[in-house]
């Protein structure tokens, strides 16, 4: 597809064709500076190169289904083998995020997440994670922060995210500057080591929801593979060499890991450290977990805070729309 190749890629698709380099910006700005997802969109060119264009490269064939909600809009993408993926936009002041998935389904198999409990189905490609975003401009949103927190696990897609984001970051196309991007992994320390020796310094969200191995290991099997005290090692190592902070997002589930003993066990775990924590109370994607109420999540959020942990409580919304944390699971059939 025409959104996998850089622009460098674009070019020599194209020579190699028996076309002028120059054509290659061309069609670049028609597809990020306009927003075309159409090679007979792009006016620029004659009719004879636009039809030679849809047989020189694939062109997106992606039917884009949308949920809007009280307070966000989810798009679903039916891809060209017909599985589907979902994004999500959360209007902001005076900008929006773009919450956008790397897989189709997850294979980490978290037991409270919707997306966990579907599979894993395939990776997407590079350019149909950009697309996402393309789709999202052209739907008319405003979008400023891009946040890697939709379906599936992106430290196990890194390859394509990476040239997902390049591409996205390149200043003849889209130019969405690097620290508007934010990873999120529910703790894949290879994926993190890789990151890391990237030059890109993204900031990075880790789904942390325990402060005790056993407990974490019932909710993320990944926990068994990758314990907390190697992940906080893992986190801290990432602040120190790229100098962006380390956000740790906690979902309270009510009688889970909201009791005294689990918020001492977190205190004791990240105390003093330079993390930053978000509390999410949670979102019901599966029937058997729910939210303890805003007086305990107020509580929960000032004893974090008396212990030095600076804390934030994050409400998600779309939930009307099955659109907000953890809820993400495209319907087949």
């Amino acid at each position: 597809m025409i959104y996998d190749q850089t622009l460098e890629e674009l070019k020599g698709t194209l020579v190699k064709n028996g076309w002028p380099a120059y054509k290659a910006d061309i069609v670049y700005s028609g597809l990020y500076s306009q927003y075309l997802v159409s090679a007979d969109e792009l006016s620029s060119l004659s009719l004879h190169e636009r039809a030679d264009l849809k047989q020189i490269i694939d062109w997106p064939r992606l039917d884009l289904n949308r949920s809007k909600g009280k307070d966000t809009s989810k798009y679903r993408l039916t891809l060209s083998d017909g599985l589907a993926t979902e994004m999500v936009v959360i209007p902001g002041h005076k900008d929006s995020t773009l919450c956008i998935s790397s897989q189709v389904g997850c294979p980490l198999g978290c037991g409270f997440c919707a997306t966990g409990r579907m599979g894993f189905l395939r990776d997407l490609t590079a350019g149909e994670i950009v697309y996402q975003v393309v789709r999202a401009f052209q739907e008319g949103h405003m979008i400023h922060n891009i946040v890697f927190m939709g379906m599936g696990e992106p430290l196990l897609n890194l390859k394509n995210v990476l040239k997902a984001i390049r591409i996205l970051n390149d200043p003849h196309g889209l130019k969405i500057g690097l620290r508007r991007f934010t990873i999120s992994t529910a703790g894949v320390l290879p994926g993190m080591n890789e990151l890391m020796k990237s030059d890109l310094h993204l900031n990075l969200a880790i789904s942390l929801n325990a402060g005790l191995d056993s407990l974490r290991s019932d909710l993320m099997p990944i926990n068994r593979t990758y314990p907390l005290t190697e992940l906080v090692l893992k986190a801290k190592a990432y602040m120190e060499t790229t100098g962006r902070r380390v956000t740790f997002e906690y979902i309270l589930l009510k009688g889970i890991n909201d009791q005294n003993e689990h918020i001492d066990a977190l205190i004791r775990l990240i105390r003093y450290s330079g993390f930053h924590l978000n509390l999410i109370p949670y979102n019901r994607a599966v029937e058997k977990y729910t939210s303890p109420d805003k007086k305990q999540v107020s509580e929960i959020a000032q004893r974090l805070g008396k212990a030095s942990i600076n804390v934030t409580v994050r409400y998600s919304k779309g939930a009307d729309i099955q659109a907000a944390c953890g809820m993400l699971a495209s319907q087949y059939g």
